[in-house]
């Protein structure tokens, strides 16, 4: 293993001209564009060929893509496909891949979240968000009803095919030139990718995720009409946002322009389609609420997303209305987490880059964590902040 050259982008960021970051969005594309362009024959994730020995684990690549014969698709490596310890841990009850087909990899991924109901829940995350066993293995024979109508539906087959990746872009993992800092000299942190399809794959950097009602298409960004009107610290806001979504754009409009096709994927296919293939495999990770939100929005728009029969499942009022309380404490909870990492400038697990104070920014945590308790507006809500605060004072091995 070699030393990544150049030096990690968080620690340059600040002092890039706004020209030069146009430069180096515009860079990474391209290097999107070149992994988009890799045809592999199979979902999975990538091996050295001798290190899989059985041929139904294992599908070759072409000649073509690998004339020396070196590497093959095997079983997915994630850690999602064990029982959170190490990938030896697979379960052989569990279809790990390699899948040749999409409707191979939703039956799969289906299994693996009712699999992974024995696993301890997260400490911070609501208990009432969380379902019991029950509810995922409902919620998941629902879902299968769909899966077969989706994987048929061949506009999405284009953008399915099976793409390698890196789903972890944020400015530690993404190195540049000390002397050009448009110029990506490495991408670290490639350990848990795989081949997936590719409509499920893109997504926007973390550097590079827009803000709320960002305007997607080509539409510029601007200041609030009440801009003048602010106080100092919402303008100060204000022009944080307008330039984190000119970032955005920059990103968009150069995959527009560079990377077409994983545009399309990324900005044109209907977005329950991805959340659905995005979700279906971490309902226990992720709580019921999310995948119950994909299936319910794609039972409002089955006629939108081009389907000439009625939807195969259905939601009562009854259902309806527990998801709906379920989903504002969601939002509230899943607010709270983003926050919290945006103003930490950490990522779910606490990561804190090695440039900044460790003990100014745990002061920073808990103060955060005190504001945030003594805003809510219920003993009851304050109580739910504090035993759901992604970064407990001390309990953290980060923050």
């Amino acid at each position: 293993m070699e030393k990544a050259p150049g030096i990690q982008l968080f620690k340059v960021w600040a002092d890039i001209s706004a020209v030069d970051r146009l430069g180096l969005i515009k860079k990474l594309t391209q290097l999107e564009k070149q992994l988009a362009s890799i045809h592999f024959p199979a979902y999975g994730s990538l091996y050295f060929r001798h290190s899989i020995l059985i041929d139904s684990e294992r599908v070759l690549l072409d000649s073509s893509l690998d004339p020396s014969a070196m590497f093959c698709i095997g079983p997915s490596c994630g850690p999602a496909w064990t029982d959170g310890t190490s990938p030896a841990d697979i379960s052989s009850d569990l279809d790990a891949g390699p899948w040749s087909n999409i409707l191979q990899l939703g039956i799969a991924l289906s299994r693996r979240s009712v699999a992974r109901t024995h696993l301890p829940v997260a400490g911070n995350f609501p208990s009432h968000l969380q379902g019991t066993k029950q509810d995922h293995v409902y919620l998941h024979n629902t879902a299968k009803s769909l899966l077969q109508r989706l994987t048929q539906r061949s506009h999405l087959w284009p953008w399915s095919k099976p793409t390698l990746w890196h789903t972890d872009l944020h400015m530690g993992n993404i190195f540049v030139s000390e002397d050009d800092h448009t110029q990506i000299t490495s991408l670290i942190d490639w350990q848990s990718t795989s081949i997936s399809p590719l409509f499920v794959q893109v997504r926007w950097p973390k550097f590079l995720k827009p803000p709320e009602d960002y305007p997607e298409g080509f539409v510029q960004p601007k200041l609030p009409s009440n801009f003048e009107e602010l106080s100092p610290d919402e303008k100060e806001v204000a022009l944080f946002k307008k330039d984190q979504a000119g970032n955005s754009k920059a990103y968009e409009v150069a995959t527009y322009l560079n990377n077409h096709e994983v545009y399309v994927a990324g900005w044109q296919v209907d977005n329950a389609l991805r959340e659905f293939f995005k979700r279906i495999g971490d309902t226990w990770d992720d709580g019921i609420v999310p995948f119950s939100t994909c299936l319910i929005d794609m039972c409002k728009n089955w006629e939108h997303m081009g389907f000439q029969k009625s939807c195969p499942i259905q939601f009562n009022a009854s259902e309806m209305a527990i998801h709906e309380g379920q989903a504002k404490d969601y939002k509230r909870w899943h607010d709270r987490q983003d926050i919290a990492q945006g103003y930490l400038d950490t990522d779910a697990e606490g990561w804190i880059a090695p440039s900044f104070d460790i003990v100014e920014k745990r002061r920073q945590n808990k103060v955060l964590l005190d504001l945030m308790a003594e805003r809510a507006q219920s003993k009851a809500e304050a109580e739910e902040v504090r035993q759901t605060w992604p970064f407990p004072p001390g309990g953290s091995p980060f923050l």
